[in-house]
């Protein structure tokens, strides 16, 4: 079933309990990602919260809107890791590393 809305045809998303949604399935979060933004201008952000709320499909909006001349935005699971710091740095340094050009290597 369809909805017009000022419109604007919406369809409504199939429920889909344990599925993350697209980047472009995600509304109502504009708010929160140009805070994001306003935030990574002058500092790093870690994102925090309940299972299922949301996070990660934020994540993936914020990374289809990061503009390629400006950032790169990097999103990977802690999910498994060793909790010790060496493994985070580990981690951090391999992602890094994949986003060098091979000839900088």
């Amino acid at each position: 079933m369809s909805v017009l809305s000022d419109e604007v045809l919406v369809e409504p998303l199939p429920p889909s309990p344990g599925a993350d949604l697209t980047w472009n399935q995600v509304v109502g979060r504009d708010a929160l990602i140009q805070e994001w933004w306003q935030l990574l201008g002058r500092q790093s952000l870690r994102v925090l919260g309940p299972r299922r709320t949301g996070k990660t499909c934020a994540l993936r909006l914020l990374e289809h809107e990061t503009p390629q001349d400006r950032a790169v935005l990097r999103m990977s699971t802690l999910q498994g890791l060793d909790p010790s710091p060496a493994a985070f740095v580990k981690r951090v340094y391999e992602d890094a590393s994949a986003l060098r050009p091979a000839w900088k290597r």
